[in-house]
């Protein structure tokens, strides 16, 4: 994978609107399962409103959505990333993790008290973990 720089404006590397839906239903049927991290009807409102405008997106918001794509592609296979998205899963797996990492430090991961940059973080961080399984 390639590394591709942190990026200020991350309303450009959100996917489209139909995307969005269909990458956080991957993650309510493959991951929250497994990783019961958000609670899930409260995040499904703020996702659906923040994909009507990309552009003004809370910076908490941001970081968990982000983190939701990266672990949703991580759940699928090459296949399935090429047909559902017309991506290779590196290309988007890297986009989506620059994105993740950019997003928390907007969010100021740091010394956030926010419970939803704590879940995003939390997510981002089992995200890695399978990404150093996989990468195996």
């Amino acid at each position: 994978m390639n590394a591709m720089p942190l990026s200020s404006d991350l309303s450009k590397l959100h996917p489209k609107p139909g995307h969005i839906f269909r990458l956080w239903q991957i993650f309510l049927d493959r991951v929250n399962p497994l990783c019961k991290v958000v609670h899930s009807p409260t995040l499904q409102i703020q996702i659906l409103e923040a994909s009507a405008n990309l552009t003004d997106i809370p910076k908490a918001t941001e970081a968990a959505m982000f983190a939701i794509y990266l672990l949703a592609v991580t759940s699928l296979g090459s296949t399935e990333c090429e047909s559902l998205f017309g991506e290779n899963k590196p290309t988007l797996l890297t986009k989506y993790r620059n994105a993740s990492k950019s997003a928390l430090v907007a969010a100021d991961f740091i010394i956030s008290e926010d419970i939803l940059v704590l879940q995003a973080l939390a997510l981002y961080l089992v995200s890695s973990v399978l990404l150093l399984q996989i990468l195996r």
